[in-house]
């Protein structure tokens, strides 16, 4: 058991360094991270995002905890017209019974600077309240886990460590939180611990933005949990792709969270989420609108259709984004132009994301880019002047993505500019299979040569081995990594009996395809062995042309 607790404190030295070398050492203000301003941002830092439509309550009742936060205040920083609304639903959040962040409730009163009335004023002695409440509820914790680590419960250290992680988290305290839960690690005893373990080091990774760990820790709870339970699959599921998201690839990003469904990533109450819920992580609506952007920028049409349209557990989520259900059927029924009309008016709801907003553009130029190649396939030639009119674009900037599309070899086109005409480039079948069938059989001609070849030495017996180390007289040399045998053996025994010299030190060399004997041989053997060989060509002339070079 003391071998036990040793390991676990080597796994929290180990959190530590590497949670001390991300932060450089230190005090850290988590709050930094909540504006999304330690990741690149598509739109610009300081952008103003013009979003009438945008009904911030409804969304953020879809989230709780630290992601609920860090939404609201992204959107405040990047939408002057939602920035009060948005102050406000943080700051209701921050006051709520169970809160204990008050690092981040002082910080925004600072940033509202009395702009929501009095109703909306610092209390500093309810903040110094809850400061002495929390100062309390960590010793209290901490006392207990020593307790327990005195007593050896592993039961009751791993609880002890998810207990001050939970603390942690809820005041904002993300480095700490995550070094307490990686820590129940060596105290888990079933599977159920591991997936439990996995999913909390989930929830703060995504916080702190290291999708590094959350690929890692998604890893690990599918071997403990062997994917059985559909609650848990789908919410690892959901993780992995945000972390594929995360690295701009797209593909596999929309390859898992098609994999979701909307059993696992309820989102509760909001008052009481529940340890059940996913609204720490991702709301039902970020899933499928994730994954229908980029099924749409990556996968093929037949793929679409089938991992897309014809996936009921995924059409559940689906049907929650009416929107993005209608733009991927848009698409699917070729209206492209209502389905770039409709990605257009979603797309200032979407920067303000503050996972998506630094691939909005990435997956609007990729799907436009498919657009535009599926309205040209049924045609051998289109009037540039009603595409436009189709994709409401001017023809000068179609003109310019269409000539992009031909120079990367996308689309087999040509331009006519004189007539602002779209041709297909006609390629010759008769040439092509010309083409095809000679590629062949110079593919077959190079494949029979070389099996004539090795026959060849099969039948004279010649055959290279790796080198062997000893012998009495120091055995022999191999050349080009191994040793030859005979020509004309008799038995494959007399060869190797040629090859390992004793004290005389016969010497076997093999260049290329040839292979010279040296050593103990005698003039006649070496005369029959011309012989035979030399009889074996005249047998077969291509086989002798064969082995003179032209193999």
């Amino acid at each position: 058991m003391q071998a036990v607790l040793s390991t676990a404190e080597e796994a929290g030295m180990d959190v530590d360094a590497h949670m001390d070398g991300q932060a450089g050492g230190g005090a850290k203000d988590d709050t930094s991270n909540l504006t999304g301003a330690n990741a690149e941002s598509g739109s610009g830092a300081n952008d103003d995002i013009d979003a009438p439509n945008f009904d911030i309550d409804t969304y953020a009742a879809r989230y709780a905890g630290y992601t609920k936060l860090r939404r609201l205040l992204f959107i405040a920083q990047h939408c002057k017209s939602r920035e009060l609304d948005a102050y406000r639903l943080a700051l209701d959040a921050l006051t709520q019974p169970r809160s204990l962040n008050i690092q981040l409730y002082r910080k925004v009163m600072g940033l509202v600077a009395g702009r929501l009335g009095p109703a909306y004023s610092l209390d500093a002695t309810w903040a110094e309240e809850i400061d002495k409440r929390a100062a309390m509820q960590k010793e209290r914790l901490e006392s207990d886990l020593q307790t327990s680590r005195t007593g050896m419960a592993k039961e009751s250290i791993r609880l002890g460590y998810q207990d001050l992680g939970e603390f942690h988290y809820a005041r904002g305290d993300l480095d700490n939180a995550l070094k307490n839960f990686v820590r129940t690690r060596d105290y888990c005893s079933i599977a159920r611990h591991n997936v439990e373990m996995c999913l909390n080091v989930i929830k703060v990774s995504v916080g702190l933005d290291s999708f590094a760990h959350v690929s890692t820790y998604v890893s690990k709870a599918e071997h403990a949990t062997g994917m059985n339970d559909p609650k848990v699959r789908h919410k690892l599921k959901a993780a992995a792709g945000l972390a594929q998201l995360s690295q701009h690839n797209y593909d596999s990003a929309a390859r898992k969270f098609l994999d979701c469904g909307p059993s696992g990533l309820t989102r509760g109450t909001p008052q009481d989420p529940g340890p059940a819920s996913f609204a720490h992580v991702l709301a039902p609506e970020d899933v499928a609108t994730y994954g229908g952007l980029c099924a749409l920028a990556s996968l093929d049409r037949p793929e679409l259709k089938r991992s897309l349209l014809e996936n009921t557990t995924f059409k559940g989520l689906l049907d929650l984004v009416p929107m993005v259900r209608e733009l991927i059927y848009d698409f699917c029924r070729s209206r492209y132009g209502a389905c770039l009309g409709a990605l257009a008016a979603l797309k200032p709801e979407l920067l303000l994301d503050v996972h998506l907003h630094r691939h909005v553009e990435s997956l609007y130029q990729r799907i436009r880019e498919r657009c535009l190649l599926q309205y040209f396939i049924p045609y051998l030639s289109v009037d540039l002047g009603s595409m436009a009119n189709t994709f409401d674009t001017p023809l000068p900037r179609l003109e310019k993505e269409i000539a992009g599309l031909i120079v990367t070899n996308r689309m087999p086109a040509r331009i006519d500019s004189q007539r602002k005409t779209l041709h297909r480039r006609q390629v010759d079948p008769r040439e092509a299979g010309y083409k095809k069938v000679f590629s062949m059989g110079q593919e077959f001609l190079r494949e029979m040569r070389a099996m004539l070849f090795r026959m060849s030495l099969l039948e004279h017996s010649v055959f290279v081995e790796a080198e062997t180390r000893g012998g009495a007289g120091g055995g022999g040399d191999a050349r080009s990594g191994g040793r030859a045998g005979t020509l004309g053996s008799p038995h494959p025994s007399q060869g190797r009996a040629a090859r390992g010299q004793g004290a005389g030190g016969g010497t076997s060399q093999a260049r290329g395809g040839d292979a010279v004997l040296e050593g103990e041989s005698s003039p006649e053997e070496d005369t029959d062995m011309g012989e035979d060989f030399g009889s074996a060509n005249q047998q077969d002339p291509d086989l002798e042309a064969t082995l003179t070079g032209e193999g």
